[in-house]
């Protein structure tokens, strides 16, 4: 039983969801040599990419409903400070 009750909690562990860590919209920055986009995200919910960050406050729609692989796309870089994060609001 004790066996049973650890896989359970490891299988859930794998598919939990954390809550929204910023209190509004981030700008997740990707650098390439020469090349940089800030990807918009509020919510866990992905608004679009702008080279200038006095761009992002166009970006304000979101797509209907959770996206789950958008979540696991954007919750790795976020949660474990990959990338670096600007406030947005």
């Amino acid at each position: 039983m004790v066996e049973h009750q650890l896989r359970l909690l490891d299988g859930l562990q794998q598919i939990r969801v954390f809550n929204w860590p910023y209190s509004g919209a981030v700008g997740l920055v990707e650098q390439h040599g020469d090349v940089r986009q800030i990807h918009v995200i509020n919510n866990w919910y992905y608004l679009g990419s702008v080279e200038d960050i006095a761009d992002a406050a166009r970006l304000t729609k979101v797509a209907h409903g959770f996206d789950r692989d958008g979540y696991k796309i954007l919750s790795e870089p976020l949660l474990k400070g990959q990338h670096k994060v600007i406030l947005l609001e």
